[in-house]
């Protein structure tokens, strides 16, 4: 199964609209894919250290918009209760003392560390059941064997190091991650 997700949603509001070219790269993974299994995820950036004016009725009224059928998402600050998890999954002490003292000095995560555990939960590698609890979703997040994403490149460095981080775990990234950037 693919766990595509689709036009990360920024807590911002100037970002709630995605560009065109994020618009036609969501409508030309899900064309490629649509012979497959899969689930469309998405991911409210609602961490950011600004003041998030996002509705998530809007951003899925968008969605309907363009005929795309999401049965899955998170916002990012519930992921914030795995860190202490997969930062002992990792087992690499001088990353995880890296993201912590990112912590410390800023008082919020960094993006890479929760995508990094947005990709795990997604890949079953994280349980998912306490996400799954606070879920209001058409359906449970299900294990993908092959994630998809859709992202602006200004997202670039930060998927880089989410998939650093996620190679920690064991998991070989070129076969279970890929990024298509707009």
């Amino acid at each position: 199964m693919i766990s595509v997700e689709l036009l990360h949603a920024y807590g911002e509001s100037e970002h709630l609209r995605p560009s065109k070219k994020g618009i036609a790269a969501a409508l030309e993974v899900l064309e490629i894919y649509s012979d497959q299994e899969m689930q469309v995820c998405l991911l409210v950036d609602d961490y950011s250290p600004f003041k998030s004016t996002m509705v998530v009725s809007d951003y899925v009224r968008l969605l309907n918009d363009l005929n795309i059928t999401y049965s899955f998402w998170s916002s990012e600050s519930t992921l914030v209760q795995y860190v202490g998890p997969f930062l002992e999954m990792i087992g690499d002490g001088k990353e995880e003392m890296k993201e912590r003292e990112y912590f410390a000095k800023r008082g919020y995560y960094g993006c890479s560390l929760l995508t990094a555990i947005w990709y795990a939960l997604r890949l079953g590698v994280l349980n998912a059941e306490v996400l799954q609890e606070r879920s209001t979703c058409p359906e449970a997040l299900r294990v993908g064997t092959r994630l998809v994403n859709v992202l602006p490149m200004s997202c670039a460095n930060t998927e880089r190091r989410a998939l650093f981080l996620l190679e920690l775990l064991g998991r070989r990234h070129e076969t279970l991650v890929e990024n298509r950037f707009y």
